[in-house]
């Protein structure tokens, strides 16, 4: 009975101290990053109204400027995430997410100066923007160029968004 108590305590107390999409979403905003030519972090949003996962990198250039590439898919698409087994130029990892059939990934053209005049970006700012033509494809790179140590911590961080969003996406280094 008391070992009972003990398991309901223990999942409840954990129940409401997990992160929820936007605390996942800050935390991925604020840790996945990566350094080298240029200083790159990752921005993540969901459409509710077009049930889409926007994936934003902002690459911060020498001369200060910022540039954004975009990354749209439909989430219930994705299936696994993996650390790459080789290191990229900077000695670092990065991460695949990897779609469960070949699926249609969007860009959007965002202009370098804007309403956000920076790097934080919102919802409102990104939806307003119209996507660009997909190209199919397998997986996308989420660049990191980190230790592993950190890079797992970043991929769990993914996993749990996807999870915060109802759907799975699939640790595909631990599956066995």
């Amino acid at each position: 009975m008391k070992t009972t108590l003990f398991y309901f305590l223990f999942l409840f107390t954990f129940s409401i101290s997990a992160q929820n999409f936007e605390e996942t979403q800050q935390w991925i905003m604020n840790n996945a990053k990566a350094t080298n030519f240029t200083t790159a972090s990752q921005q993540v949003f969901y459409s509710k109204s077009k049930k889409l996962i926007y994936f934003v990198k902002v690459l911060q250039l020498p001369s200060g400027g910022h540039t954004f590439t975009t990354q749209v898919f439909d989430p219930k698409m994705a299936s696994s995430i993996v650390i790459n087994k080789n290191k990229d130029s900077d000695g670092g990892h990065n991460l695949t997410l990897w779609f469960s059939e070949s699926t249609p990934v969007y860009s959007i053209d965002l202009p370098m100066t804007g309403p956000y005049q920076g790097t934080r970006l919102n919802n409102k700012i990104i939806e307003s923007y119209p996507l660009e033509k997909g190209i199919r494809r397998h997986g996308i790179e989420i660049y990191l160029s980190s230790d592993r140590e950190h890079i797992n911590r970043v991929k769990k961080a993914y996993i749990h968004l996807f999870q915060t969003l109802g759907y799975t996406v699939r640790d595909g280094d631990n599956m066995f």
